[in-house]
């Protein structure tokens, strides 16, 4: 007959019953180090520094915006100076720049149109003016601003030109009196005056090929274009042509 090994069967002296003491007292035990492996969890996930995930694609650096080309044809018939031209160039309109200021180098450019006369990079170089003329070699003999410098910026361009012309436009009056009379010392400035009104209305949806005729006669300014002749009203503020 097969015998059972039982805490109740008669070989129980064989295998005692487990002490219920010891029992509990190791299940106290395994509770206190689970509870303490769990702290000891939160306490390093407090601590842990969860670093980027790392990505294969890289983002593309920003790109500045180009600048635009316009192609122009200008008919010039200066007869104040005895200047009659048809020239054919083109120039880069920077991303900031606005039509109006775009506008104002073109009248600059035919107001004192000489064969030297080259534009500047402009808003994309400080330490270069919107036109400037130069010797052969490497003199400037013009230096030719657009729109409202301050004083500082006059004094600091006359002081590199042996010329120095600025063609001012949009509101000029309190400007007159911040920027324009701390400079009516200088030797060697000629401001003119741009009516705003006439300006903005030439600047209007400018096509990127341009057909400008430009007559200057009598100090008194006019441009044909595809839309008709404007007359542009001028001002010498300082100085003269």
């Amino acid at each position: 007959m097969r015998c059972w090994r039982t805490w109740q069967g008669n070989n129980h002296y064989l295998h005692p019953p487990p002490s219920l003491a010891r029992f509990c007292a190791a299940t106290r035990l395994a509770t206190k180090r689970q509870q303490t492996l769990v702290c000891d969890s939160n306490v390093s996930g407090r601590h842990r520094v969860d670093l980027p995930a790392y990505s294969t694609s890289q983002e593309a650096p920003s790109m500045a915006l180009p600048s635009t080309t316009y192609k122009i044809e200008l008919n010039l018939t200066d007869m104040d100076r005895s200047v009659y031209e048809n020239l054919r160039f083109t120039v880069a309109k920077h991303p900031s720049e606005t039509e109006e200021r775009l506008a104002a180098r073109l009248v600059a450019y035919a107001l004192f149109y000489h064969e030297h006369l080259a534009f500047g990079r402009g808003l994309s170089d400080v330490d270069e003016p919107a036109l400037w003329e130069k010797s052969l070699d490497d003199r400037v003999l013009h230096w030719i601003e657009v729109g409202q410098p301050d004083s500082d910026r006059i004094t600091w361009c006359s002081r590199r030109t042996e010329k120095f012309s600025l063609v001012a436009y949009g509101n000029l009056r309190v400007w007159q009196t911040k920027a324009l009379d701390p400079v009516r010392s200088l030797k060697n400035i000629n401001v003119v005056a741009l009516d705003q009104d006439a300006l903005a209305n030439l600047a209007l949806d400018m096509p990127r090929s341009l057909n400008w005729s430009v007559m200057i006669s009598d100090g008194e300014l006019f441009v044909t274009d595809e839309r008709g002749q404007h007359e542009l009203p001028i001002e010498w503020l300082i100085g003269e042509r």
